[in-house]
């Protein structure tokens, strides 16, 4: 996302994405981010995120089991990314 700052003030790392296509690109990602991350891994993903990036906007509305939703308001979503279970 483009809010770095928010990364910033809350002691974290901002990782910014590449242009992704499809759920398995941006799940890759995420699996290269979280085992070097000192904490949880978010996503911010608000209206003008939705309007540059229609295709992810397509692939995160479907829902996604390893991607849950923190906090929902009007024109944007945070989600956490939650590292599945083995086996």
């Amino acid at each position: 996302a483009r809010k770095g700052h928010i990364a910033f003030y809350n002691g974290a790392e901002t990782v910014y994405l590449d242009d992704v296509t499809t759920e398995a690109e941006l799940r890759a990602i995420f699996e290269a981010t979280a085992p070097t991350s000192e904490g949880d891994v978010y996503l911010f993903f608000g209206e003008v995120e939705r309007s540059k990036r229609p295709e992810l906007t397509e692939i995160v509305a479907g829902g996604l089991p390893w991607l849950a939703p923190v906090r929902v308001g009007d024109g944007w979503a945070l989600y956490r990314y939650q590292v599945p279970p083995e086996g």
